[in-house]
């Protein structure tokens, strides 16, 4: 284990003065190893939704997904944290149709569109929001998916013990090389069990969905399975997020280049083959939770390592992705800025 350096620091001003500070931990994995790394990378974080890519893995090497004649539009909803708009909420339904379910079967449990603009359509539309509106609905369906195929109960299915929560188990444990049985686990916002693992694990693991790799760091079948669920959400990027949100924003900005998720609590996951610089995956944790913070540090990073042409920067090449740099009051005006301090 090594010892924690400094973390990148990420600093929201407003006038001439720093007003908070955010520490953010990470680690840059390529083919050698750890490219580079600042913060506590060994201690055991919560990936939360960013570890769904990882936890999508056993829809595929356990046939599920093609005895159900599912395509890369599924695979990449059980991938998503979606707004629950309605290209989510209608693919939701097809799915569960398809494999002979019903939303109520879905153990995500009710959850409002957490965008707000999302949430005042429904309303002002008269529509009451139900599980399939739940930002995982398409991990669940996923879920229940294995349960079908493995022929185990969908009753439970979000059980620790439950043969679909054993096979996400293992599918993490190969992918980052941790050793779960002496980690901490939790459960997550929808009802999952949650596997910590370190930073440098979770970016080992992240380097199995580095697009376009013909030289996976394992077994074959499992590599071949990331490669489609990474191909799956860069083809459609509006179903792993939605409207105005970073992880959608940032794949359409770098068509084919950028496999990217977020995770509640400040969480980030990419893999990333550039144009014209060698792949590399990451890893992130905004320690005091800032989703912004994570946002700024991850464009940060994923610009310094050469997602982009030298010299440009990703924030600079979609204004949606700038904007997460500024800080605006409610009339729009202008009255600060996040960037990287350290």
């Amino acid at each position: 284990m090594s010892s924690p350096s400094l973390p990148l620091v990420i600093a929201a001003t407003r006038g001439d003065i720093p007003e908070t500070i955010h520490h953010v931990s990470y680690v840059v994995v390529d083919a050698d190893g750890v490219r580079a790394s600042a913060g506590n990378i060994d201690s055991p974080v919560f990936g939360r939704s960013s570890t769904k890519p990882l936890q999508a893995v056993p829809l595929v090497t356990t046939g599920a997904a093609e005895a159900f004649g599912l395509d890369d539009r599924h695979l990449a909803l059980a991938c998503a944290s979606h707004n629950g708009e309605d290209d989510h909420v209608e693919l939701v339904s097809e799915w569960l149709q398809r494999i002979g379910c019903t939303e109520s079967d879905l153990a995500c449990g009710v959850m409002r569109p957490f965008q707000a603009t999302r949430d005042r359509q429904l309303a002002a539309a008269g529509i009451t929001p139900d599980q399939r509106h739940h930002m995982c609905s398409g991990k669940h369906a996923g879920f229940l998916t294995v349960a079908k195929h493995l022929g185990a109960p969908t009753s439970g299915y979000i059980g620790v013990d439950h043969p679909a929560q054993h096979a996400v188990r293992d599918a993490i444990a190969t992918l980052t090389g941790a050793d779960l049985e002496h980690q901490p686990m939790g459960i997550d916002g929808c009802g999952i069990p949650a596997f910590a693992t370190s930073l440098v694990e979770f970016a080992r693991g992240a380097w199995w969905f580095v697009p376009g790799g013909t030289d996976g760091p394992g077994d074959t079948e499992t590599h071949s399975a990331c490669q489609q669920i990474a191909t799956a959400m860069m083809r459609h990027p509006h179903l792993v997020a939605g409207t105005d949100r970073l992880c959608t924003q940032a794949m359409l900005a770098t068509p084919n280049q950028l496999a990217i998720k977020t995770g509640a609590a400040g969480v980030f996951f990419a893999a990333v083959r550039p144009a014209d610089a060698p792949p590399f995956a990451l890893a992130l944790k905004a320690h005091d939770g800032s989703t912004i913070a994570a946002e700024v540090a991850v464009l940060h990073l994923l610009t310094e390592h050469g997602l982009t042409e030298r010299g440009v920067s990703l924030r600079e090449i979609d204004p949606a992705l700038e904007a997460r740099h500024v800080i605006s009051n409610v009339a729009g005006r202008t009255v600060g800025a996040r960037s990287v301090a350290r």
